[in-house]
Order: C-alpha cells, then structure tokens, then sequence
C-alpha cells in the first residue's frame, strides 16, 4: 500500500480547476478559461476607476456611474461577465454534484481595498456555488447584532486610527450582497461554542472546564470554549440564529466547533476512561447533571467523577452516564437553534467524521445522533490518506469517513435525510516538503471520490466543499489580510 508522504504542489488555481473537472460524470460547470481572464480584465479595470479606500458609505454606489467613481463602461462590462460566469457555473441536469462550497474568513480590507471581488472571481473561476462566510469568530461578529450579543470584529481604518468613532462593516452584508450578485447561496459560517477570550474572561463562570481545573485553552490554542448545557449561552446561540434567518443576508448557517475540546495523548485521541478528561465540571453542569440525573446523585458517583475510580465497581456504567449526557446537552443546544431556523435558512453542521474511530474522545461530537437536525452535513474530510494506511492517527481515510456518514444518514427516513457535502483541504502554506504526512491534492482527492461515487458507495453525496480561501490562494490571503 502506498504512503503518500509528499508532492509537488502546483499553483492552488490551476491544481483546484483540474481537480474540478475530474468529477464524477457529467463533469462539474465551471467557466472557461477565456472567460477567467476576462473577468480578471474587467475588474482589475474596475478597481482601477474606484477610488480607494471603499468606506461603508460608498460601498452601496460601488455599481453606480459617478463623477469621481468608476466609469459605466467599466460596471457595465465587470457586471455582463460575472452574470456570464454565474450562469456557466449552473449545474447542469443529470449532474451527480450540484453544490460546491468554499470557506472564506472576512477581512476588513475585503471592503476598504475591494478584495471581496477579487475573492468570488476566484471563487466563480472554481466553479463555486456557495461561499461560507465566517460570521462568528473569537467572540466577535462580522453583521451587527440587533440585539448587541457580540461587538463587531472590524472596526473601520481611517476613523479608527484618528481616535473617532469608527463607521460599523457589516463584512458578511457586504459578501452576501456581491456572492448573490454572482447567483452564490451564503452560509454564516460560525466558531459555534468559542466565544473568545474577552468573554470568557468576562463569564468564567460560563467555561467549560475539565474534572482537573482547567479550561479548553489548556488542550486547544485561542480557545475559550463555552458550556453547551448554561441558560445564556444557549439565550445567546438561539437569538444569532435567529437574527440571522430573519436578517434577509443569509441562506444559511454552518455550525462548526459544535463539540467539547479535545484531548491529545502521545499525539492521538487520548483513550484513557477517565471522567475527569471530559468537560463537564463547571459549577452549573454539576448542578445540572446530578439535578437531571437524580438516581445518581450519590456519593459513589460524586467520587468518581472527582477521582476516576468508583468505590462500588460501577465504573463502565457511570462514564456511560457521564458521556451520553454531555452529548445530549449539545444535542439540546442544536435542537434550540433549529427551532429558530427551520423552514427560513437551512442549517449545516461542520464535523469529524473520525470522531467514530477512536474510544472516549472527550470531543464527543455525537454526530450521527444529530443527523435529523440539520439540513446538510458538511463533514470534515480532513485524512491523509485515501487509501488503507495504518497511520500515527489510526486507519483514516476518506473512504472509510464517508462510509461512516452514509450509515448514519441510513438509520433515518429517505425524506429526511440531509444532504451530504464533505469538506477536502489541501495543505496549508508553508508545510515543507520533509513533514511527515501531507494531505493528497484537491484533484487525487476527488478522482478518488469520483470513483467510489460510481461503485455507488455515497448516495447521499451531493456537493463538495473547499477548506479555507486562505489555503487555495495563499498570496491574495496575505494582500487582503494587510490592506487597511
């Protein structure tokens, strides 16, 4: 069996395209390259008639012919093309993939340096239907909540920096007005249960904390994760999705970092059946749990779960307990969320599907479980191998992934199972050539998939998603990343 350790990365457009084209038959839309370089002309023309930097107040008339602004000529020529894009990129009848998603992580020079066009031509060049929109990061928000739940996650330059009160971006209003523009569906994508450090550090109270003291950020950097089971973290969670189904901006939400952190043991999932390596020891989960679990409010419990071993034997069925209730708490906290957005904006769930390889991962991202709540399922195809290997992480691969997955989706009714989109990524930039495992190129990985797909091994597998803008076009993540 072969060990895939390394490979020549070729420029991430090119290798995207070629992948592209090797899905299963018929081939996936995707826009000439004549088209590409014309639409590249007309914007680099564009950009160059707009005066920069785009402020929230001139970034409405970006498409309207003014005396200091962009001539007609230019918008009307920009605007032609990209309608020609978008509908070279309408999924033809009879194709078996539909959909094809990309990640992308907002910038405030995405609006100030018109970046944000430059992103969907190459989002629209890789035959994108759909972009997921990091709305939810670190605590911070890149729509303005109604309900002021988070503060914004850009403040604008050039009031900023002279001390005055800085004009509020709305990133995500912005992108879903150009992905739309470009017939795109939008996804808020959201860190789901890391409200960052300025929270945290705001509600300890509200952190989630191990059977040792500690909280996420000793298992998982930047992370300051928060309870699933507290009242206002649920209050908070619930009343985003709802402001953003109601707000008209998105299609839909991307729930990631739906689960409990994770803990490493000599580099893997640590298998250790120890209570006290899951995250359910804040005061408020205490109360809860023994509160909700009655029959085991005794002190044989009560010292297990501080010490890790049970006086009267019962250690198996204990952790059971003990697991399956922290579970459901997401469970209930997902369900909240689907109250508010079903039937409005479709909901989507980002997760590892190797969660099922390994025993008590503290993670326990029950996803199977969770299926019937959402509308896709974005599966996280993060392995390294596609073939059978046993790696330093166990047999992963994205065969066995998805087989996983499809077991799931088959446990319920044909009329509600969601549909199935996993996420691919490349390497990220700068991963030298002598690290020991490296992921397969966008194009093997989807040659791999386009032939299980024809052996009929994903039925539910309708679309595919890129993970992350960043990683696919590195050079044009950092000129976006420094404009002002």
């Amino acid at each position: 069996m072969l060990k895939f350790t390394s490979h020549a990365r070729p420029s991430a457009l090119l290798g995207v395209l070629a992948a592209l084209v090797m899905v299963p038959v018929p081939a996936l839309a995707i826009p000439s390259p004549a088209l590409v370089n014309e639409v590249k002309t007309a914007r680099v023309r564009l950009q160059a008639e707009t005066p920069l930097p785009v402020t929230p107040e001139t970034v409405g008339g970006i498409y309207q012919a003014r005396e200091n602004g962009p001539s007609a000529s230019a918008l009307m020529t920009y605007d032609r093309l990209v309608k020609q894009v978008a509908e070279a990129n309408r999924p033809a009848a009879g194709e078996a993939i539909t959909r094809r998603g990309l990640w992308i992580r907002p910038y405030r020079g995405d609006l100030s340096g018109l970046h944000v066009l430059e992103v969907l031509d190459n989002a629209q060049a890789m035959g994108i239907t759909e972009v997921y929109v990091e709305a939810f990061h670190n605590g911070k928000l890149h729509y303005k909540s109604p309900s002021n739940l988070f503060p914004l996650a850009t403040p604008a330059g050039a009031a900023a920096q002279a001390g005055n009160t800085a004009p509020e971006v709305e990133l995500l209003k912005v992108y879903s007005r150009e992905a739309r523009r470009r017939g795109m569906k939008v996804y808020a994508w959201l860190h789901t249960l890391n409200f960052g450090q300025a929270y945290g550090e705001a509600h300890p109270d509200q952190l989630v904390r191990d059977g040792f003291g500690q909280t996420s950020g000793a298992t998982e950097k930047l992370s300051w994760r928060v309870s699933p089971t507290h009242p206002e973290v649920r209050r908070r969670l619930n009343l985003m999705a709802w402001e953003l189904a109601s707000s008209g901006m998105v299609d839909g939400i991307q729930l990631d970092y739906i689960r409990y952190p994770v803990r490493l043991k000599n580099g893997d999932i640590d298998p250790s059946a120890d209570p006290r390596n899951f995250w359910g020891y804040s005061a408020h989960q205490q109360q809860t749990f023994f509160a909700e679990n009655p029959a085991y409010d005794t002190d044989a419990m009560r010292t297990y779960l501080s010490t890790g071993v049970a006086p009267d034997g019962r250690d198996v069925e204990y952790l059971d307990v003990w697991k399956r209730w922290l579970a459901r708490e997401i469970e209930e906290l997902i369900g909240g969320i689907r109250q508010r957005t079903e039937g409005r904006i479709r909901l989507s769930m980002a997760f590892f599907p190797n969660y099922y390889f390994h025993t008590n991962d503290a993670r326990l991202q029950e996803s199977k479980r969770w299926f019937y709540l959402f509308d896709d399922l974005s599966p996280m195809c993060y392995s390294y191998y596609l073939d059978t290997y046993p790696g330093p992480y166990g047999d992963y691969n994205i065969n066995r992934e998805l087989e996983t997955i499809e077991e799931g989706l088959a446990a319920l009714p044909a009329g509600k199972r969601p549909v199935l989109l996993p996420t691919l990524v490349e390497d990220a930039p700068g991963t030298p050539a002598s690290a020991s495992l490296h992921h397969r190129i966008f194009r093997e990985q989807i040659a791999y998939l386009r032939g299980r797909m024809l052996d009929g091994a994903y039925p539910s597998l309708a679309g595919l998603g890129f993970f992350t803008y960043g990683w696919i076009f590195p050079e044009h993540e950092k000129r976006r990343s420094a404009t002002p």
